[in-house]
């Protein structure tokens, strides 16, 4: 940019700019699914500051189990749940103390079990 002052031109002036690019969460998953419990993972790209992992039951019916995770870690195996109960799965991600992105899923203990499977997972994509 230049600029003009007493019909002289002045000397360049430069700027830049950058945007910031916030993280992003993909790929969540539900896997080892159990009597009582199951496996939540995913992927980020970029950095967050920290997970936060809600569990509850469709209908209220049970406390709603928090879960802060780490921001380094990618998976949480959550445990002491009711049998063969449908749960959702809340998965948020903090940046700059803001939640980012949540993502949620839907997943039932003791389906794999009920199915006559060793193990099984569901891949769920946003």
């Amino acid at each position: 940019i230049y600029g003009i002052i007493h019909g002289q031109p002045t000397k360049p002036l430069h700027t830049e700019a950058h945007t910031a690019t916030k993280p992003e969460i993909s790929n969540l998953m539900i896997s080892n699914l159990t009597s009582d419990g199951f496996t939540i993972s995913w992927t980020a790209k970029g950095t967050f500051e920290s997970f936060v992992v809600d569990v509850t039951d469709p209908n209220r019916i049970f406390e709603t189990s928090e879960h802060s995770v780490s921001e380094t870690l990618r998976s949480i195996d959550i445990s002491n749940l009711s049998a063969n109960t449908d749960y959702v799965i809340y998965l948020t991600g903090l940046y700059q103390g803001q939640h980012l992105q949540t993502f949620s899923a839907f997943a039932t203990t003791g389906i794999c079990a009920t199915a006559g499977l060793s193990s099984c997972r569901l891949i769920l994509h946003h």
